[in-house]
């Protein structure tokens, strides 16, 4: 679900356009995306329903996008952090990006859930 090449730590990001476009290359990448428009149009739309940053730092942009092949994760770490409208008004540190495959939910995934949910232990 998450490959090598979708995983970029310590990356240079100052807006949040900045990082849909970043998490964009990396499912390219990563071969979970057939269209880096129709991809990037699903997530703009998400966004501008509400911040798909949580509290603590930590965003999980995410849509129902037709452009998904293959179900899987981004992850991004940004130590100067991110400014995504989180509710708490922190910046973004780290960011995960779930596509579900065929549009799926729209929703981050429990995997991810659980795993930030963890790391609070």
């Amino acid at each position: 679900m998450i490959k090598k090449e979708a995983v970029v730590l310590k990356a240079e990001i100052a807006t949040k356009n900045e990082m849909i476009d970043f998490l964009i290359v990396l499912h390219e990448q990563a071969g979970n995306i057939t269209d880096r428009d129709v991809f990037k149009d699903g997530i703009l739309k998400r966004e501008a329903e509400g911040p798909t940053a949580i509290t603590d730092g930590i965003c999980i942009p995410h849509s129902k996008n037709s452009a998904v092949i293959h179900a899987g994760i981004t992850a991004v770490t940004v130590p100067s952090g991110v400014d995504c409208g989180a509710l708490d008004g922190q910046a973004v540190k780290p960011v995960f990006y779930d596509s579900g495959a065929g549009g799926g939910s729209g929703y981050p995934s429990g995997s991810i859930v659980q795993i930030i949910h963890d790391s609070d232990r």
